[in-house]
């Protein structure tokens, strides 16, 4: 071994054309020789970029990176990598990889909500396939992702055409013949054709216990998105009859289900992925859009925008954060539009937090106090009362912003000690009994105090 890294120069050689470098990998891992493991994985990838770009896609997706995910394989799909690897006879990456890219791509794509382009994408990536010819149908193995893209998003006409394109399933395997199925139960239902939804259900069922099986050998964990899957179906199974009783009566039934307990104890007791959503809040939000329940599915939307924010996938919780937006501008026309125009409060309140995070501040203040007069701090207990008695939005919703505003004018210095003070206090006459409150202007009156006692006041 030289001492440039502890491999020998025989390795740096021309030795290490045409023969196995996977296997060489294997066997020098054995050997416990890992600097020379790790040339060798240099060299291997050097020779073919598709290889290390698998292997980045599948290790960002085993930990749920999918944003870093979907740009690998967006890279392995690049017309000039696959032109270059044409000179590498020997390396079935490109032929092998690109079936399994577009899977990726497109699975990818549903992890991170964006279901327009999963459609466009599989329609885009058949009609360029050779094999498929250049008809308007999407080809069997990206049909799966389609299909669920389709109902997620509550685009009945595509589904409708989704569904009837695919009859041999046997090239398919057990999680997208799952995909394909609920897919076609979701169809059903909003079709009211109960004999094949339930059908459909049971064949659903079959495709997660096969895998289910498999799984559960090797521990919870592994079997918990499969689980995940058979609540999904519960959830269908516990709201299909409304669909097909009288519908008089459906829409209250509905909001009686949803705003029950056992409704949002069974979500708590899921874990939401990364993205904030899991197979259980996907299949609400389906049915709330089928049942055209805009206001459910606008919390729904919230709450997975509010986890994604947390989680740092800022693109995902902007989009649920719009989503939700839309949903309750929509419920604005119900009789009831106090809680819409609350919960829009709220929607301005994670997105101000999620620009704050990428460092717009300015742009955050302006959209958290959006509709926030001045003059509300210089208002007593009296005046605010009169203030809020003929708006929408209730003074406990207006007092979560202000003071969410006040604490990063605070850590900015952006206003005087005393506007500050007069925004707590303002804080406090609309939120008497709010802990955070009394906490933070307690601290804020510490270090004022402090800075007065140190003689810089």
């Amino acid at each position: 071994k030289d001492d440039n890294g502890g491999v020998s120069k025989f390795l740096k050689s021309q030795f290490l054309d045409g023969i196995d470098l996977t296997l060489t990998q294997v066997l020098l891992g054995q050997l416990n020789d890992f600097d020379t493991m790790i040339f060798v994985a240099q060299k291997n990838h050097q020779i073919d970029p598709a290889k290390r770009l698998t292997e980045e896609a599948a290790q960002r997706e085993m930990y749920e990176d999918w944003e870093g995910s979907f740009q690998a394989y967006e890279q392995l799909l690049d017309s000039r990598l696959q032109n270059e690897n044409q000179s590498f006879p020997d390396s079935p990456a490109v032929g092998n990889t690109k079936s399994g890219a577009q899977k990726g791509l497109l699975r990818c794509l549903l992890k991170l909500g964006r279901l327009d382009s999963v459609v466009n994408q599989a329609y885009g990536m058949s009609k360029q396939d050779p094999m498929h010819g250049n008809d308007m149908h999407i080809c069997a193995e990206l049909l799966p992702y389609a299909t669920e893209a389709a109902w997620r998003l509550g685009n009945w006409p595509v589904l409708d055409n989704l569904v009837n394109d695919l009859h041999d399933e046997s090239s398919s395997d057990a999680n997208e013949r799952f995909q394909l199925s609920f897919g076609r139960t979701m169809h059903s239902l909003h079709a009211k054709t109960q004999v094949r939804m339930i059908s459909c259900l049971k064949d659903s069922r079959e495709s997660i216990m096969s895998s289910l099986s498999s799984a559960a050998r090797d521990g919870y964990t592994r079997s918990y998105p499969y689980l995940m899957q058979l609540h999904a179906l519960r959830e269908v199974e516990s709201l299909s009859s409304m669909f097909f009783d009288d519908q008089a009566k459906f829409r209250q039934r509905f909001v009686d289900t949803v705003s029950s307990d056992q409704w949002r104890d069974r979500l708590e007791v899921s874990t939401p992925d990364i993205t904030g959503s899991n197979a259980i809040s996907n299949t609400r939000l389906a049915l709330c859009r089928m049942a055209d329940d805009p206001s459910v599915e606008g919390l729904m939307w919230l709450d997975i925008g509010k986890t994604a924010r947390k989680g740092g996938l800022h693109r995902v919780a902007e989009h649920s954060l719009i989503q939700a937006n839309v949903s309750f501008y929509r419920a604005l026309n119900e009789t009831d539009s106090s809680l819409a125009c609350e919960s829009i409060g709220n929607v301005k309140l994670q997105l101000a937090k999620m620009k704050h995070a990428i460092g717009e501040s300015t742009s955050a203040l302006k959209l958290i106090e959006d509709q926030i007069p001045a003059s509300i701090f210089q208002m007593d207990e009296k005046q605010l009362t009169s203030y809020f008695s003929d708006r929408a939005e209730s003074g406990e919703a207006t007092a979560r912003r202000i003071l969410q505003a006040t604490e990063w004018i605070v850590c900015d210095g952006l206003k005087t000690s005393s506007e500050i003070k007069d925004r707590y206090q303002t804080v406090l006459k609309l939120a008497p009994n709010w802990e955070r409150a009394h906490f933070n202007y307690a601290k804020f009156l510490d270090v004022i105090s402090a800075v007065e006692d140190s003689g810089f006041g």
